[in-house]
């Protein structure tokens, strides 16, 4: 074929064209240099196709076009950029966050619970040293007031701060899927653009800015698919499949105390899959795993019953009085804790002294006969019953065997038992059903025997609102809990030697602090005990109420004791000494701890022929023998087995054993004045009763141990210890969050800078191409005015 005069006018204005395409990219880069998220643009030049020209040999240009204008960017550091997105939005919001709980906590500060709870301690050495000062008094009560009421507002702010993290993750959820429908509708436009074969360059820019914003609340995984519709998942939550998105919804959890969680589909995973067995609640911080549990045996709370009221007395009903049924003056213990009462009091005043002390019973009536139960369920919590001055126990006769009716069927059933279980091949006991972290951040409900599979697997794993959901399950519902559980000791232990000491009006049986049990039957025994602490109203209308003194028996013979005096301050120092002690978290010293893990775990001389000790009344003595003992035995059966021998010798006494919180063990006697003395082998010495091993009351009828030494299962705590160990925790793990941040902030920058240095606008580049295109369009413009030149010679050539 033949060229025509004109193919060459053809050529420049391919050119020009070209080039002044060309110009408006490179001019859209220099204007949009500072735009966020934005892309340099490249155009991508290429010749025409030529034309074959016959019978000549070779082929002839016909110029150039735009092949493309393509947008500069590296999938691997946009992918690499928005997980580090999602790690840093996680440790930034959690550094936010636990300074917040910090300034609640009021750390690091001198006026906090931790100061507030020395002094306290500080107030009761105060009235140790001066019992009738009624200034002292007032101040130790005040400081009491004082601690219960920082207790109460730090639980308050706590769980304010609760529910406004809570707030927050559903507005990061309400944002997440806000993102999610603008990239779906953006999906939507880019396929429009790329079905008429054209790159939608700066809406996939604006969608690649959104996705780099999405990665800071969340974690992402993104998988582009035909046409530059794009899918991007949230865990196995799909979030936007092409131009449709899914949102993330919030439900009101009632196992969760009404906080909101997260769903997918409208539906919450149970980590549990049978829920008959047992619930679980996983927290964010718990790494992702698969549980199997096995559940052996529920734990049950102990009962006990007395014989029918009428069966005592005909006639007797719970408004009878004591005196009526035969029941004599005196006293009776109760865990331990020694209760008075007067005969001339109804069983219904009866109950009401139990119910009311502090001690962790109920008493009520049911079926004609008074029943009693352990507020707290397992072996550790037993009830156990000791004689005292009083008949009454010997009339009542409490038992908790099983009783049926006519029928057969069980009307009573007072066995305790402790929950048994297994995580895997290994085996546990718990006192309670509910568990708090099994494993970290994992607790169970147990609700019967049988097996399940707990899986711990995050739908949120990443970004500001992983860093919000982890502060709030391991960091704010924890110190919750760890305030609950030192408010809880303090009110038991606090409680305990309280209701036994006398006030200056020389009465007893009254509380430090009102009594607590926890209404939430599903969960920690302890939860609530931080917002319920209060100093008892009778005590802040009185304080002459504080049982500084402690009760003594003027003589043997004795049915109530009386107070030791008004100058005596010696309960107050107990009460001190109770800063040191390791009361938290600690549910196993008490009646049934067993004395192998007495002494550090080094236990007492049992199970041989000398181990054995001497108790005497000065007339009379009565060997006890432990040879029968093992490494179960408790300190219970030690009780039951002095008073084995003491009426098998003849000696008209009976002791109660308590357990008291700085490890020591007294022994009451209820009647004569008695003496421990040594046997043949170390028994007697490894009880610390022996007067030389610091043993204090030899030869009175109220004898005390020198402290003993537990090996606690766990690692219970003293008041002084707890709270300081909670603190120092959080101020660690706020250190170390902050050590990630920062380097994930350097690693941050690193990566932009990287990214940037590929996508981000050159002005030295862009003016560069600028000239270059300027001077092709110039020569293609020349090339145009050559051409044309040309051609008015040919068309002049006839004139």
């Amino acid at each position: 074929m033949s060229i025509g005069a004109f193919f060459g006018l053809q050529i420049g204005k391919s050119g020009v064209q070209a080039h002044q395409k060309a110009l408006n990219v490179t001019g859209h880069n220099i204007t949009n240099a500072q735009t966020p998220g934005y892309s340099r643009q490249m155009i991508s030049l290429k010749a025409n196709d030529p034309l074959n020209v016959y019978p000549q040999a070779g082929q002839v240009g016909t110029g150039v076009t735009l092949a493309e204008i393509q947008r500069i960017r590296d999938k691997y550091l946009d992918s690499a950029l928005r997980d580090q997105y999602t790690f840093q939005g996680e440790v930034d919001v959690l550094a936010k966050q636990l300074d917040e709980l910090q300034t609640i906590l009021n750390e690091p500060s001198d006026s906090n619970i931790r100061s507030a709870i020395d002094e306290l301690f500080s107030a009761l050495e105060d009235v140790n040293n001066q019992p009738e000062n009624t200034p002292v008094r007032v101040a130790m009560v005040e400081k009491a007031k004082s601690l219960a009421t920082m207790i109460n507002v730090t639980n308050k702010r706590l769980q304010d701060n609760l529910k406004s993290t809570n707030t927050a993750v559903a507005d990061k959820v309400f944002k997440i899927n806000s993102l999610a429908k603008s990239v779906a509708d953006m999906n939507l436009e880019i396929a429009k653009i790329q079905n008429r074969q054209q790159n939608a360059n700066d809406v996939m820019d604006e969608r690649d800015r959104l996705l780099d914003e999405l990665s800071k609340y969340v974690n992402i995984e993104v998988r582009d698919e035909i046409q530059g519709e794009m899918q991007i998942s949230v865990g196995e939550h799909l979030l936007v499949q092409g131009n449709k998105s899914f949102d993330l919804t919030m439900a009101t959890d009632p196992d969760l105390a009404g906080l909101q969680i997260i769903q997918s589909g409208g539906t919450s995973k149970r980590p549990s899959d049978n829920e008959e067995v047992l619930k679980a609640f996983v927290g964010a911080d718990a790494v992702e795993q698969i549980l199997t549990v096995t559940v052996f045996q529920m734990a049950t709370n102990h009962k006990m019953q007395s014989r029918a009221l009428g069966d005592i007395k005909t006639g007797t009903t719970p408004d009878s009085s004591l005196q009526s049924a035969g029941i004599t003056t005196g006293s009776i213990f109760i865990n331990g804790t020694q209760l008075h009462f007067s005969q001339g009091i109804t069983f219904n005043d009866l109950r009401d002294t139990i119910t009311q002390s502090g001690l962790g019973v109920e008493a009520f009536f049911e079926n004609g006969k008074m029943q009693l139960r352990s507020t707290r369920s397992g072996t550790a919590n037993q009830i156990t019953l000791s004689p005292g001055t009083s008949n009454l126990l010997e009339v009542m006769g409490y038992n908790d065997a099983q009783e049926k009716n006519s029928f057969g069927d069980v009307i009573f059933e007072g066995k305790v038992q402790d929950a048994k279980y297994a995580i895997g091949n290994r085996t546990y006991d718990s006192s309670s059903n509910y568990i708090a972290n099994i494993i970290p951040g994992v607790d169970i409900e147990m609700r019967k025997v049988g097996s399940a599979n707990i899986v711990v697997d995050h739908l949120v794993d990443g970004g500001e609102l992983k860093g919000l959901l982890k502060y709030q399950d391991g960091f704010v519902q924890e110190q919750i809990r760890a305030l609950d559980q030192l408010s809880y000791a303090l009110i038991r232990e606090f409680n305990k030697i309280h209701v036994e000491g006398f006030g200056l009006d020389g009465q007893s049986q009254r509380l430090f602090w009102d009594d607590y049990s926890s209404p939430f039957s599903t969960t920690y025994d302890e939860r609530g005990a931080a917002s319920a602490l209060s100093v008892s109203k009778e005590l802040q209308n009185n304080v002459q109420v504080f049982a500084a003194a402690k009760g003594v028996f003027e003589r043997d013979g004795e049915a109530l004791p009386v107070s030791s005096g008004s100058g005596d301050g010696t309960n107050a120092l107990v009460m001190a000494q109770l800063k040191f002690a390791r009361i938290v978290e600690n549910q196993e010293y008490g009646l049934r701890t067993r004395l192998s893990i007495l002494n550090g775990g080094n236990g007492v001389d049992i199970g041989r022929k000398e181990s054995t000790f001497v108790v005497s009344n000065g007339e009379k003595s009565a060997v006890v023998s432990l040879e029968g003992f093992d490494a179960d035995s408790t300190l219970f059966d030690l009780q039951n087995k002095i008073n084995d021998a003491l009426t098998k010798n003849g000696i008209a006494s009976q002791v109660a054993l308590t357990t008291l919180a700085d490890g020591r063990i007294r022994f009451t006697s209820n009647n004569e004045s008695l003496t421990f003395i040594e046997g043949k082998g170390t028994t007697g010495k490894d009880l610390r009763l022996i007067p030389s091993t610091g043993a204090t009351g030899n030869g009175s009828r109220v004898i005390e141990s020198a402290p003993l030494s537990a090996q606690f299962r766990g690692q219970p705590k003293s008041l002084a210890d707890y709270f300081s160990q909670v603190v120092a925790e959080i101020g660690a793990k706020a250190e170390q969050n902050l050590k990630l941040q920062t380097g994930s902030t350097v690693v941050t920058t690193q990566i932009e800078n990287q990214r940037l240095s590929i996508m981000g606008v050159s002005m030295d580049e862009e003016l560069t191409h600028m000239i270059q295109y300027q001077q092709g369009y110039n020569a293609s413009a020349r090339l145009i005015s050559t051409v044309n030149e040309m051609l008015d010679v040919i068309i002049n050539l006839g004139r």
